[in-house]
């Protein structure tokens, strides 16, 4: 990790114009007295003295979180080692009823929504899953994959679809347009 130490009176806007640039190396950790943001460098105003602050335990809780809602536990593992890979949290539910309890206690700001569950179809929990968690990001994944159904997913409020099988780039690049 690099750390980058900035004046006080420092405009940090003027560094998102390069963040682009540098993001493939660095965890960059935004932080003001009252909030913190993870990005892809490390950012401390003032002094080094937050250094330690910054990378204690409590930074470590704010890592996107995902929830994996599929009947098929290989489908899960191969998903959340993907997850992981991009520093990405994640637990696991087999049935929607799982799935339920997870957003009611956890409020995953991912969710991976497979559509044919042994208690329902994921399509139909979508309008729930939404009205319980709405900042949630809702990612159908699914083998059945045609054009009625990934309207349909849409239309309901699933954000993004994703056929079975997928790639760990798809994964990737969806990723990229959440987080």
């Amino acid at each position: 990790m690099k750390l980058i130490q900035f004046p006080h009176d420092f405009d940090l806007s003027h560094m998102f114009k390069i963040m682009p640039i540098l993001s493939t190396k660095f965890q960059w950790i935004l932080r003001s007295a009252d909030w913190q943001v993870n990005c892809p460098f490390i950012i401390v105003r003032d002094s080094v003295t937050h250094l330690k602050d910054v990378l204690s335990e409590k930074s470590n809780n704010h890592r996107v979180k995902a929830l994996i809602v599929d009947d098929e536990k290989d489908i899960c593992f191969l998903l959340g080692s993907i997850l992981k890979q991009k520093n990405i949290d994640s637990s696991q539910a087999n049935t929607l009823l799982e799935a339920e309890k997870i957003i009611e206690n956890e409020a995953p700001p991912v969710i991976f929504l497979d559509n044919h569950l042994p208690d329902g179809l994921g399509i139909n929990s979508i309008k729930r899953i939404k009205s319980k968690s709405p900042q949630s990001t809702i990612v159908m994944i699914t083998a059945h994959d045609n054009a009625s159904e990934r309207k349909e997913a849409l239309e309901k409020g699933a954000d993004y679809f994703i056929a079975k099988p997928f790639t760990k780039e798809l994964i990737f690049n969806t990723l990229a347009k959440i987080v």
